[in-house]
């Protein structure tokens, strides 16, 4: 396909708004090449591989609406982006109108890879169990709202600040984050917890603050697991060997879950696994096809017949420079 340099004035808009999602794309295709190739014999390589097409084409029709198809993968920064917006946009406002709303964390101690599901369906149990108490049950009667968050981190960190080993080294952190609006129900949440579950790390590692509404809400909405890790040296890179550990046994299971009754809430439910494949942007756009490519020095999304440039980006910066030294690291070839 010939590539000329020149963006059309009725493309120059579209182009801006196109601008992150050609930098996610970018970066979601690399991801997921990782993924696919450190570890072959996943369950999920199949998933994986069909992220490589995630918005790998928009098409403007001739009433200037572009439409593209999201893969909806947990992996996909540009899914979790979508699926974040989604969230925001339907509980924000909501979330806003209570007086007070509290961050609860609650954990339990790190395990290695081959109990991860295992601690995964322990946690959900212990949530199940209080989520059943009249006492929860009384709380959300009376109009409580709230998120509850499942995340799962890598514990990567090989020696303290102060030189010594690690205990938690190459372990996984499953935990909830939950943002309630009871002060009262906030914190006999992690006492219930510490009950039930005695074996938690220790009472410091469950988490009970008040948050503002400053845009402090928006940290429930995150991506569930940091795609990015750092190495001994301090150096960031895109572990993919531990990821798919995450992404496998997180698998099947429901991220965010909306806490309080429809009535409390007022708004429609959202939930994550449902938002609509199909992403359609308003635009002043020439109609046709624009296929996303990779060149040796950029990368952007072209139009298929004339080559002209609609949304494009150099490769520079401290996310090229991070996840082509975690190509190197684990030989992940350069044409997928």
């Amino acid at each position: 396909m010939a590539k000329v340099q020149s963006k059309s004035e009725t493309t120059k808009s579209f182009g801006l708004k196109l601008l992150k999602r050609n930098k996610f794309k970018w970066f979601g295709y690399h991801l997921t090449g990782m993924l696919y190739y450190q570890n072959p014999n996943s369950e999920l390589a199949k998933s994986y591989r069909n992220s490589f097409y995630c918005c790998n084409s928009i098409e403007v029709d001739a009433n200037g609406l572009a439409i593209s198809l999201w893969c909806k993968n947990r992996w996909c920064p540009l899914c979790q982006r979508n699926k974040m917006g989604a969230m925001i946009n339907a509980y924000y406002d909501r979330l806003q109108m209570e007086k007070e709303m509290y961050f609860v964390t609650l954990s339990r101690r790190n395990v290695g890879a081959a109990d991860l599901k295992a601690e995964l369906d322990r946690l959900q149990a212990l949530w199940r169990t209080i989520a059943m108490s009249r006492r929860y049950k009384r709380a959300i009667k009376e109009g409580v709202i709230g998120i509850r968050k499942l995340e799962c981190t890598y514990h990567g960190t090989q020696t303290l600040k102060d030189g010594s080993p690690d205990p938690w080294y190459d372990t996984f952190h499953p935990h909830f984050h939950i943002l309630i609006s009871s002060r009262e129900l906030a914190k006999w949440m992690v006492e219930e917890w510490l009950r039930l579950s005695p074996d938690s790390s220790d009472r410091q590692s469950q988490d009970c603050k008040k948050v503002n509404s400053d845009g402090s809400y928006l940290e429930i909405f995150k991506y569930f697991t940091k795609l990015i890790a750092k190495d001994s040296s301090g150096k960031r890179f895109f572990d993919a060997l531990n990821m798919n550990t995450i992404f496998e046994a997180m698998q099947h299971r429901r991220v965010y879950f909306r806490l309080g009754t429809g009535k409390s809430w007022g708004v429609a439910e959202v939930n994550e696994e449902d938002i609509e494949q199909a992403a359609v942007l308003d635009t002043d756009a020439s109609s046709g096809v624009y296929k996303w490519e990779e060149f040796e020095k950029e990368f952007g999304y072209y139009e298929i017949e004339s080559g002209e440039v609609l949304t494009e980006l150099p490769k520079s910066g401290s996310l090229y420079d991070m996840v082509t030294d975690s190509e190197q690291r684990i030989g992940v070839p350069v044409n997928k």
